[in-house]
């Protein structure tokens, strides 16, 4: 018997960052217009991304869920370097 996967709902804000600053990254329309109803005050915007700090970004996360946006985790990316090898 095959089983089926339900559709992979589409991200609406991606998270990155972390330590004292995370970038919530609208992808969608409704991404960004929750930010523009409900986030007030100053605002700062950092390569495209809402710059939230680290104090209020679980608040700003949980509104965006409660409110049915779909937010994904950004993948760390890291760059290897060469290898070091042990030679004395």
């Amino acid at each position: 018997m095959a089983t089926t996967k339900a559709p992979k709902q589409q991200v609406d804000v991606e998270i990155a960052g972390g330590g004292t600053v995370y970038l919530f990254q609208p992808l969608t329309q409704a991404a960004q217009d929750w930010i523009a109803e409900n986030v007030v005050g100053e605002t700062t915007y950092f390569a495209g991304g809402l710059a939230v700090e680290h104090r209020y970004a679980a608040n700003v996360a949980d509104g965006m869920r409660h409110d049915g946006l779909v937010l994904e985790l950004a993948r760390q990316r890291v760059r290897s370097g060469p290898e070091k090898t042990g030679t004395s």
